[in-house]
């Protein structure tokens, strides 16, 4: 993933995303949570939950650091599924400008960067 574009995380299941009651997207990067996305803002079509990341979310990320990623879904019978997780590349990007406006104020040490990639399918198990 490179940090500043606007990847799309797809994650398919072994189920209708009709029985999805609640969704957690988690990723972290140095043992520290960087970015968490709930159901609201996952997008769910037959079995796929998909996430898409802004640029400014990627920019949380540091670059040349690895990240994990993890979904974890809560169906409408009561249970629990996990991805297993997802090593990310983080990328650099040689510059910090926002396409299509906006600014970005450079990471510290302790906050991350994040970049652009597909990843691939995730099976939850």
């Amino acid at each position: 993933m490179i940090r500043g574009t606007t990847p799309t995380h797809r994650f398919e299941l072994p189920f209708s995303t009709d029985n999805v009651a609640e969704a957690l997207v988690v990723y972290k990067q140095n043992d520290k949570e960087i970015l968490r996305k709930t159901v609201r803002h996952c997008h769910m079509d037959g079995k796929a939950l998909s996430v898409d990341l802004t640029q400014e979310e990627t920019f949380r990320f540091c670059c040349n650091r690895k990240a994990k990623s993890q979904a974890r879904v809560l169906t409408t019978d009561g249970k629990v599924w996990a991805s297993p997780i997802v090593i990310i590349e983080v990328g650099e990007c040689l510059t910090e400008d926002i396409l299509g406006g906006g600014e970005v104020t450079p990471p510290s040490e302790t906050v991350a960067i994040l970049g652009t990639a597909i990843l691939g399918t995730m099976r939850l198990a």
